[in-house]
């Protein structure tokens, strides 16, 4: 291949033998690297890959042979994979005996080739040739997760349920998922499993409506979600239903239409579902998406309901890549400006610029945003990948160098095309891009073993971690993670162990893990921290209860996180315990007890209103109520007492109640800029027995850009004080508005009203890389760096103090495990001399003092930190969430009294703070606002006789007139019950009534007597809490937890094919709230979309990516596995990867529609994407398998399974994959079909 024309250096990769029948033998790629394959007879058994290296890797494939085994796959690592196609074989004799089929049985990871022994196993049933359960079991064959499926006569599943593996009566441990087909096969109702009036949706969703008679057929069930069809069968309608009992909670409908070439035109959200089938939107008021396609069915424009003016453009060169865009921020400034992109003869991309006609000047602008080099076309200077023999790169046909605002990435590569290394150079005035020595310390580095397996890895700080696997069966599964630590002398030395005996739950994740605290006393070092993934599903009574734990509940939800002393006289939970109760797939209590084994209740939030138990959840499983439960302990955690959610048809939010407060929100309307949240106030009641306090309706205003993004917020003491007179704000990315707007993919600024400024600088992949905190004085900036492995966090790079000339570097160093946060170490790094030893001295950070060290971190089921332990195994942190991602927070809204005397004081509020025997407890004042006219008045904290409180870091506990953006105390200590008053004391010299103050509520830390507070900024997965902002940074997007927004909207509806997609899975698409409302269930680690619209899987109630199709569904048959093997290019990069397009078809409607046609072969639902990927690229390299269509579609044809892949550019899903059959029976179409597509093929 010629990346860039005839002339360039191209990428060969040489086919070196055959054997007689054609087989490919050996080939050699462009780097050198060699790969064989051994045959006997027809079947393949060995592949080779790296032939001759020290990395070489050998995989063996083995074939039923009637006697000792089944199929199977072995690996170097001493594992089998046994695919099991026998029938009726025996749990414990392996894959013997039975009865041969067509079907998989069984899957397995052995250390024989039998099977007969395992790690975890899930085995399969079937019906009429179509999947009827599976069952997933764990080395000792306890069953851990259980599915049962079943289908029309036709053959289309009409119902799944969780937990049992055969027909089973709804109940606590079992639910279900119904769906209803009309005599085209598409989907026309869906019964989700949380139903808040029912223990389970009704059976085919309660059959077809009688009144729905003709061409287009409803449900009958109002319980289910319905889909209408053109005569295409192309989605028209999708209709959520309302709320049963609910007034504010109406059935909501979302209509689509399509243009004379079959693309999606227009798409309205947020219709009123009242009357008319859910295709009807012809009362429908809301502003449309509305898109165009070129004629090859790429989406030139897109105009959006949140747009002031403009659309977003796109232009593609011939090949289809997309080489300008604009946004309507972009397009509406003097001059315009866009971003332009460059790629390869192999769709690669080489730059991407910031384009901007200057004004009153001649031709263009250019800034380049970043760009990459590929296959060793640069010369790599001193220190850098192939600079010499020695320090090969093996980048041909990969990214040999990455250049953005950093400087230059340098990446080397392993035989198997994994990245080893990340050579990292700083941007130097004068110095050309690409050209400077490699001499910066902070690469990444990795090593994988010849099967694989990342072993050991060195981050940019220099600190080194080594991973150690289970032996076979297990052996793909990491047992232990240590580190290296530095000694006194400044040097990396000893390793540290930090975890071992790391447990995985069957085609899972993590089940357990046992920390190792190096610095508590002997016999105390270790705390076993476990997710239970089965249990009782009820909720406890006392902390002393274990019963949570012990139940036979398969659904796959978790029931309980415990953290617990592992030596002896240890007791489960008595660290950190908390129990999990679910209604169907919705959370619908937690039990927490902390350091507390005794017979006292637990902290306990429940989601249900607190008067008459009305559900948490709406149809549209948005949030609506939570609450903590009163009893004994509720003083004992908990950062708040009850909330209320309101929402319209768009799924903003309207209202909300916060213990007692409530909060009005105001949009633009529903015509241009709608779901644009203009104002936010708290409702004051009017005062009805004086002497009444001051209303003040404390507001915060927002503004936004042409894009739909918020440019501002004020906040306003008042909802009547004028818009230009706020009292603080803070504005964002103020850069954008003129001469900059093009660049904003990689820079960010803001300012607040005190004039403290930050700017923040991004990479390639949209994670945030730099902080730069902006000083008065020129050149007087501080940078925080951030460094990532994938969407990890590593290294987040800070100073003690703010002063440049005196601020030593703070390293937290992040350890992580199945995409959890397990640990980090913070530790200091002297401006001059050799680092700091770890464990020693002081590690202050944003104001906060915190001792260097180890730091263990333990998250939930959703992946957020819960509680942190410090290497004494001391509790150093404990969180209380509230609803959408606060921590710790507790709403206490208070004004300044009217009519102190000078000189006196006034009691504003007496707060209370979770408070326990073993723990310490400090809090802080956070106010909306300070307004005081006189600069001896204050706000302050207070002990019981009135006394004011000195903070721990020795400083007044008071709030001054001065502090205007996020004004707060430093925190304090608190009396023994947890309570604290809150004072305000007036001036000495005048009357008060010109002072005014608003506080919005307390926060609070916990931690264990003994240790110091320490916690993380991490939060939901993917975000990072701002100090200076108060926001959270969702990598793509600002989030703001008071309100549950972003600050801008979903990028993915850009895109016309996601919210189609959202619709096809009864799912609605809010464009501004955070995980559709409901952050109990839903994340989204990207701030693009919640996982489950990206076709990825949801397991325990928490939807996360699977680290492969494969490790979840395994289902693929073994003729795929073996005869199919073909030698794949890995980048291995660490970059977030697009879907393939096997992926953006197989979880595609059109594709879904034939799902039980692959099932007969043994391929699931989670496994056909994997699959669509193989059969397209084993048919790019076979004669005589792809067709070109018209329309500039491809047919991939695989006669072996005969599957027909369809690739349509221009489609919703890009295309479609089916096994075709005579219609109205299951005999095979295949050739036939295949006759069509080739005639179409001469008639084109």
């Amino acid at each position: 291949m010629y990346p860039n024309g005839c002339s360039s250096t191209p990428i060969v990769t040489q086919h070196e033998d055959y054997d007689a029948r054609g087989r490919l033998l050996a080939s050699t790629d462009a780097n050198g690297v060699g790969t064989s394959f051994v045959y006997e007879g027809s079947q393949l058994v060995k592949k080779v890959e790296a032939v001759g290296t020290s990395l070489e890797r050998v995989t063996e494939f083995g074939y039923d042979d009637g006697v000792t085994h089944g199929d199977y796959i072995k690996s170097m690592d001493g594992r089998y994979e046994v695919l099991c196609f026998r029938r009726n074989t025996v749990l414990g004799q392996g894959c013997v005996g039975g009865e041969r089929t067509h079907l998989l049985q069984w899957k397995a990871f052995s250390s024989v080739p039998s099977g007969a022994t395992h790690s975890e196993r899930v085995d399969y049933t079937y019906h009429d040739g179509k999947l009827r359960s599976e069952t997933y079991r764990d080395a000792t064959n306890q069953v851990r997760r259980t599915r049962y499926f079943e289908g029309d006569p036709l053959g289309r599943q009409t119902f799944e349920s969780w937990g049992a593996a055969a027909p089973a009566s709804p109940s606590e441990n079992v639910f279900s998922q119904v769906s209803l087909f009309d005599k085209a096969n598409n989907r026309i109702g869906q019964g989700s499993p949380y139903q808040s009036s029912s223990t389970a949706p009704e059976p085919l969703c309660g059959g077809f409506d009688p009144s729905s008679a003709g061409e287009h057929r409803m449900p009958a069930s109002p319980q289910c979600k319905a889909f209408m069809y053109d005569r295409l069968s192309r989605l028209i309608g999708f209709m959520e239903p309302p709320e049963s009992g609910s007034s504010n909670s109406p059935a909501v409908k979302a209509c689509f239409t399509y243009s004379n070439a079959g693309h999606l035109r227009t798409v309205r959200l947020g219709c009123p579902g009242g009357s008319g089938p859910a295709g009807d939107c012809s009362q429908c008021t809301q502003p449309p998406f509305e898109y165009r396609h070129d004629d090859f069915g790429n989406v030139v424009s897109a105009v959006t309901p949140w747009r002031q003016t403009g659309a977003y453009r796109f232009e593609y060169d011939a090949a289809g890549n997309r080489v300008r865009n604009q946004t309507p921020t972009m397009g509406n400034i003097v001059g315009h400006q866009w971003v332009e992109n460059t790629y390869d003869g192999l769709g690669r991309v080489l730059k991407s610029e910031a384009v901007r006609f200057p004004v009153g000047v001649g031709g263009l602008s250019r800034e380049t945003l970043f760009e990459y080099r590929y296959d060793q076309q640069v010369t790599p200077p001193w220190g850098c990948p192939a600079y010499a023999a020695s320090l090969s790169s093996l980048s041909m046909g990969r990214p040999q160098v990455l250049t953005d605002s950093f400087g230059d990435t340098w990446y080397r590569y392993d035989v198997h095309g994994n990245v080893i290394g990340k050579y990292r150079v700083r941007n130097r005035p004068g110095v050309p891009p690409r050209t400077d020595a490699c001499f910066f310390t902070g690469g990444h580095h990795r090593y994988y073993d010849g099967p694989g397996r990342l072993r050991s890895e060195t981050y940019p700080s220099g600190r080194g971690m080594l991973y150690e696997y289970h032996p076979a069966p297990g052996s793909h599964r990491i047992q232990s993670v240590s580190a290296t630590t530095v000694d006194g002398a400044g040097l990396w030395s000893s390793l540290q162990p930090l975890v071992e005996n790391v447990q995985w739950e069957p085609f899972a994740g993590l089940r357990s893990y046992v920390l190792i605290a190096p610095t508590a006393p002997d016999g105390a070092q270790k705390a076993k921290v476990e997710y239970h993934w089965t249990g009782s599903n009820q909720p406890i009574t006392s902390c002393s209860s274990t019963s949570f734990s012990t139940g036979s509940d398969s659904t796959g939800r978790m029931f309980g996180l415990t953290v617990s002393k592992a030596e002896a006289g240890g007791v489960m939970g008595d660290i950190f315990k908390r129990v999990y109760t679910w209604r169907a797939d919705q959370l619908l209590q937690e039990d927490t007890c902390l350091l507390e084994t005794g017979t006292v209740p637990p902290n306990s939030i429940r989601y249900a209103e607190s008067s008459s138990g009305v559900a948490g959840y709406d149809s549209r499983l948005q949030l609506r109520h939570a609450r903590e439960l009163s009893n004994a302990s509720a003083g004992a955690g908990g950062s708040f007492s009850s909330r209320y959610y309101e929402y319209d048809t768009r799924g903003n939010r309207t209202f909300d109640l916060h213990d007692g407060w409530s909060f009005d929100f105001e949009y633009s309307g529903s015509g241009t800029s709608a779901d644009r949240l203009m104002t936010r106030t708290l409702s004051v009641p009017a005062c009805s027995s004086p002497p009444c306090a001051r209303p003040i309706s404390v507001t915060q205003r927002y503004q936004y850009d042409a894009d739909g993004r918020v440019t501002r917020v004020a906040g306003h003491k008042r909802h009547s004080d004028s818009v230009s007179s706020p009292i603080n704000y803070l504005d964002l990315d103020p850069s954008m508005d003129g001469t900059n707007a093009a660049i904003g993919a990689v820079y960010r600024e803001v300012e607040d009203s005190d004039g403290r400024r930050y700017e923040y600088f991004y990479d390639v992949a949209g994670r945030r890389r730099l902080k730069r905190y902006m000083g008065a004085s020129t050149g007087s900036v501080l940078d925080d760096e951030y460094f990532y492995d994938g969407v990890n966090l590593i290294e987040d790079r800070g100073h003690t103090s703010l002063n440049p000339a005196t601020a030593d570097g703070v390293y937290d160093e992040y350890i992580w495990l199945a995409g959890r946060p397990i640990a980090f170490f913070k530790r200091r790094v002297n401006r001059d001399g050799p680092p700091v030893a770890d464990f020693v001295g002081d590690c202050p950070r944003n104001g906060e003092p915190a001792p260097c060290g180890l730091y263990f971190v333990v998250t939930d089921r959703m992946g957020k930190p819960v509680l942190t332990m410090n290497s004494s195994r001391l509790v150093s942190g404990v969180a209380d969430y509230d609803p959408f991602g606060h921590v710790n927070r507790t709403a206490l809204v208070v004004d300044t009294p009217l009519g102190v005397a000078p000189q006196q004081t006034a009691l504003m509020a007496t707060l209370q703070a979770p408070t326990s025997t073993a723990t310490t407890t400090q809090v802080r004042l956070r106010a909306s606002f300070v307004d005081f006219q006189n600069t001896d008045s204050r706000v302050y904290l207070a002990d019981g006789a009135g006394a004011p409180m000195t903070g721990v870091n020795g400083l007044s506990s008071m709030i001054h007139h001065d502090q205007g953006f996020l004004p707060v105390t430093p925190w304090t200590g608190v009396e023994a019950d947890g309570s604290l008053q809150v004072m305000y004391r007036a001036s000495k010299t005048t009357a008060q009534n010109d002072d005014e103050a608003s506080l919005s509520g307390f926060e609070y830390r916990r931690f264990q007597v003994g240790a110091s507070p320490v916690w993380t900024p991490l939060r939901f997965p993917g975000q990072y809490h701002d100090a200076e902002t108060d926001l959270f940074e969702n990598w793509n997007r600002y989030y703001d937890a008071a309100i549950g927004r972003y600050f801008g909207p979903d990028p993915m509806l850009q895109d016309p094919a996601y919210a189609l997609n959202a619709a096809q899975r009864g799912m609605g698409v809010p464009a501004y709230a955070y995980a559709h409302n409901n952050p109990v269930y839903y994340t989204d680690p990207s701030g693009k979309a919640v996982p489950l619209l990206l076709g990825l899987v949801c397991v325990g109630g928490v939807c996360e990516a699977a680290v492969a199709a494969a490790a979840v569904g395994a289902t693929i048959a073994t003729a795929y596995i073996a005869a199919k093997v073909m030698p794949h290019l890995s980048e291995g990069s660490e970059e977030e990867a697009a879907p393939t397009l096997g992926e953006s078809i197989g979880r595609g409607h059109a594709a879904g529609k034939h799902e039980g046609e692959f099932e007969e072969i043994g391929i699931t639902e989670e496994a056909l994407p994997g699959f669509i990927d193989e059969v397209i690229e084993e048919a790019k390299a076979t004669e005589g398998r792809v067709i070109p269509l018209k329309r500039g579609r491809t047919a991939y044809i695989d006669p072996e399974s005969e599957t027909v892949v369809i690739h349509d550019p221009g489609h919703p899903d890009l295309g479609t994959a089916m096994r075709p059959t005579i219609e109205g029976t299951d005999k095979s179409n295949y050739k036939e079909y295949v006759k069509t597509l080739r005639s179409e093929l001469r008639k084109k």
